[in-house]
């Protein structure tokens, strides 16, 4: 927005304190980061367009003081509301909380803005992952979302859950659930807005600018690509053949600005004809999980880190018994050995907690590794249509054609610089270090075949002889 549109006067980030820091003094810590970089040179001036509005998704009114309300009720054109917790593991009562009641509280305040012209709500392309095929339209739920707010204000836990437990099965957790509750608030609290609702697929680091593989957390496909470096993921639960609808962050944000044109520019698109964009890949540049995998240990090899325990390799399994057995073959066994070797010599392992975190990460995300979904996504496309040429350029998001091979590259590099904090100037050291390990993976495999083979012509002979 900053460097595309340089008509727009103020930006105000909704954001709250953390840890004795101030909304501003966080602000100012985000812009230190390299993504600003470009920024900075293009528009030196831009921090004082940026307005940090402290407020709280789990207070009545987003907790904004009078002054702020006013001030954002006057100044607002265009809202991008994309607060929520996206923890997988939320208890239903925090998630209601900050992902329905605050959208709703969101919606409220809109409809006192006389200027507003766009409001986009972010949901996600899973919030009815109950249904195979995912339509451009808002589902009907068994239960409405102020039947939920209620549930949840005045319940306890225990009723709360019982309550929705036959309903709620049909989601994998929290996170989607309530999702797919916000996007009933906005049809039916937003129906005389200006709105529209924005599904983002599965997000991952930054495709072309502007800092290519630029990534700084652990969500999504991170929370593979980082241990697969490191050689500690080697085996994960997953269908190799479905789709994983993947698309990166740039790309992302260049559609979701786009979607607040389009919804401006459609007024007759309100209530039930609200407009719906289901942000997806899989029909435009399908990857499987399997490419992904594939593609990313290749990139792993092909950059390796120093902080490499072992050569980057990974299967991808079906079966649940067979993949139990390889975890703890392949990653508890060895993990307890090495932790307890380094306690007999007096050095802290913690290889064991490690790979607890892996394990937990792969568990949240086994529902959608294992299964396909296929999305409509006509409105994206019509976006796109009616977009000039220069806009196009402005504000990519065609994913026609993309190269997934040299994306997760650049990605996989981006992790090591970004995220791990990986120095690149020590990658011919790392790849030395590889090569050491490329022997010792495959001496190990070598000789575990040679036990297996000793062992069972032993008891063959043992049994037949």
């Amino acid at each position: 927005l900053l460097r595309s549109c340089p008509d727009v006067s103020k930006i105000f980030i909704m954001m709250r304190s953390k840890k004795n820091k101030s909304a501003s003094t966080r602000l100012d810590e985000i812009f230190k980061s390299p993504l600003f970089s470009r920024v900075k040179k293009e528009m030196p001036n831009f921090r004082e367009k940026i307005v940090p509005v402290v407020g709280e998704l789990y207070e009545a009114d987003l907790g904004f003081t009078k002054g702020d309300t006013d001030l954002l009720t006057h100044e607002i054109s265009i809202i991008f509301h994309l607060g929520a917790s996206i923890r997988f593991n939320n208890d239903i009562k925090s998630a209601t909380t900050l992902n329905v009641v605050a959208t709703r509280a969101m919606l409220n305040l809109a409809k006192r803005m006389p200027n507003l012209k766009s409001f986009i709500y972010v949901s996600t392309a899973y919030a009815n992952c109950q249904v195979k095929h995912v339509e451009e339209r808002v589902y009907k739920y068994l239960i409405n979302p102020e039947e939920l707010i209620t549930l949840v204000q005045t319940s306890s836990e225990n009723m709360i859950n019982e309550t929705l437990s036959g309903i709620i099965s049909q989601w994998p957790n929290s996170y989607t659930f309530t999702k797919a509750m916000a996007e009933m608030v906005v049809k039916v609290n937003g129906e005389r807005l200006p709105i529209g609702i924005f599904r983002p697929s599965i997000v991952t680091n930054v495709a072309h600018e502007p800092l290519v593989g630029w990534g700084d957390n652990y969500y999504t496909m991170m929370g593979f690509i980082a241990p697969i470096s490191k050689g500690l993921l080697r085996f994960v639960m997953c269908n190799s053949d479905c789709n994983a609808s993947v698309v990166p962050v740039d790309i992302t944000i260049n559609a979701l600005i786009a979607s607040a044109w389009d919804v401006f520019n459609q007024p007759q698109r309100r209530g039930d004809k609200m407009l719906i964009y289901n942000n997806v890949s899989t029909n435009d540049a399908p990857l499987t999980y399997g490419d992904f995998f594939f593609y990313s240990q290749i990139s792993c090899q092909k950059y390796p880190i120093k902080s490499c325990y072992w050569m980057p390799t990974l299967t991808t399994i079906r079966n649940k018994v067979i993949f139990a057995i390889c975890i703890w073959f392949g990653h508890l066994l060895p993990a307890l050995i090495i932790d307890t070797f380094g306690r007999c010599i007096g050095i802290r392992q913690r290889m064991w907690k490690s790979y607890k975190q892996i394990h937990d990460f792969c568990k949240a995300v086994e529902y959608f590794t294992v299964r396909e979904w296929t999305f409509t996504d006509n409105n994206i496309h019509a976006i796109w249509q009616s977009m000039s040429e220069s806009d196009q350029l402005l504000f990519n998001f065609n994913m026609k054609g993309f190269n997934w091979p040299q994306y997760w590259d650049n990605t996989v590099k981006g992790v090591h610089h970004y995220l791990l904090k990986e120095d690149l100037s020590t990658l011919e050291a790392s790849r030395i270090k590889s090569k050491r390990l490329y022997w010792i993976h495959y001496a190990t495999k070598f000789a575990f075949i040679l036990i297996v083979v000793v062992f069972t012509c032993n008891l063959l002979a043992n049994i037949f002889l």
